[in-house]
């Protein structure tokens, strides 16, 4: 890997000369009062390199809290935004904790199908790292071991004291730095060892201590799924805000809502950030809710990080940013003190605890989703009893609907949403397909 190094008058320079460039969209971390946050740069004193950790992680700029998916008129149907209108944009100052949240939120949104709202984003930009020189209190990177990062970055920038070392990680990085930087010369032997002193010095700065090895995480929590007296006692004071999990960098989800104009003949259909903390995240349509209380929440959302994903992708999907910790009222969200009374839990039962075996993983992208609904045609419609209809649907450009056993449809409703609907109809039916709805919610 190439390592350059600049002088910080001339990195100054080559920050300036990024936002001077129209065609560059340049954001960077500046100071908010006493905290730091992403956001355009207006000049290059604006930023921020020797923060803590920001209020959002730069994640933002890649899953949007609220985000346009389609368009809808009732006379023309639905219509794309088209994700690739986008200007390239270059993110300044990214800690190696938020790279990490970044590469594993690439592997979400592009398992079984890609999403390119996302990845069009992610190809339009530059990741340009630091090495932490300042870490929030609340901070348990270094456990997490995301305190430093091989990859995953554009540039990634060291602070040595009146200059910057420069790591190259891509040839879109090294193209910037040719392009907008001057008087940047080769790393010598000195520099290079300097940078691996500081990324050294960064593991043992850290004021959070977990007192057992991470790798354990998955298998504790398996151990203590059923003891609710654990997870009650840790979620008492929980308030349900949801803020721990619409600060993380690795929470990815989402809901789907409709944002009709006044006449209801146009609108469009928008996603914003969600979170299974919040009491509706899990309630369906008939007003049952999967996780009723708040321990049962407050469970999901460690199991989500620490079994579920690890499962799925062989990675705990936290990244010891802090954020949780930092954001939440009752003090009740630190993974770290909830990591460790979790460990003296299952000591206190006696139980074994192993490494678990690191899980096959097998993750296939095949296309991209599409989220514009095809336009549909009631052929029939047959009363089965006084809440359920069948209906048989024809797609209005003839094609066929291909699906397997077991399958189900997003049916859309114009200006009030969607809901999934299994397919009743066998896969050889040819022409049409049905579909049995029961009369509850908003959309059926």
């Amino acid at each position: 890997m190439k390592m350059r190094v600049i002088s910080k008058e001339d990195f100054d320079n080559f920050v300036s000369s990024m936002i001077n460039d129209d065609s560059l969209k340049v954001i960077g971390v500046k100071s908010k009062g006493d905290k730091f946050a992403f956001g355009p740069l207006e000049s290059a004193s604006e930023l921020r390199l020797d923060y803590d950790v920001t209020l959002l992680p730069p994640k933002k700029y890649f899953f949007p809290q609220r985000e346009t998916l389609v368009t809808y008129n009732v006379a023309n149907g639905f219509a794309a935004k088209d994700p690739a209108d986008l200007e390239p944009t270059v993110i300044l100052g990214v800690h190696p904790y938020d790279i990490v949240a970044l590469l594993h939120m690439d592997e979400i949104f592009r398992e079984t199908k890609s999403d390119p709202y996302y990845f069009e984003k992610r190809k339009s930009s530059i990741i340009i790292g630091v090495n932490i020189q300042n870490m929030s209190k609340w901070s348990f990177a270094p456990q997490m071991g995301c305190a430093t990062v091989e990859y995953g970055y554009d540039l990634m920038l060291t602070d040595l004291g009146n200059r910057y070392a420069v790591n190259i990680g891509s040839q879109k990085g090294e193209a910037l730095l040719e392009k907008y930087a001057k008087n940047v010369t080769d790393a010598l032997a000195r520099d290079i060892q300097l940078v691996g002193q500081k990324k050294h010095e960064v593991m043992d700065i850290s004021q959070q201590k977990i007192i057992f090895e991470t790798e354990l995480i998955p298998e504790m929590l398996s151990k203590t799924y059923g003891e609710s007296s654990f997870w009650e006692s840790h979620a008492e004071k929980c308030l349900a805000c949801g803020s721990c999990v619409l600060v993380c960098p690795t929470c990815y989800c989402f809901d789907v809502k409709e944002n009709p104009d006044l006449t209801l003949k146009e609108g469009e259909r928008i996603r914003t950030w969600d979170g299974c903390l919040l009491e509706d995240f899990a309630k369906i349509a008939s007003g049952e809710n999967f996780r009723p209380t708040r321990p049962t929440r407050y469970r999901h959302r460690y199991f989500k990080k620490g079994k579920y994903l690890f499962d799925r992708f062989g990675f705990v999907s936290c990244v010891g940013c802090g954020r949780c910790s930092s954001n939440c009222l009752p003090d009740i969200a630190n993974p770290v003190n909830l990591f460790n009374d979790m460990y003296n839990e299952v000591r206190s039962m006696g139980v074994e605890i192993d490494v678990p075996a690191a899980p096959e993983v097998n993750i296939k992208t095949e296309g991209d989703i599409n989220y514009v609904p095809k336009l549909a045609t009631i052929a029939k419609k047959i009363p089965m009893t006084a809440k359920e209809t069948l209906f048989e649907i024809k797609l209005d450009d003839n094609s066929i609907l291909n699906q397997l056993p077991g399958q189900f449809v997003q049916v859309s409703v114009f200006g009030v949403g969607e809901a999934p609907i299994s397919v009743s109809s066998s896969p050889t039916q040819e022409g049409t397909f049905q579909l049995c709805v029961r009369k509850i919610g908003s959309v059926t």
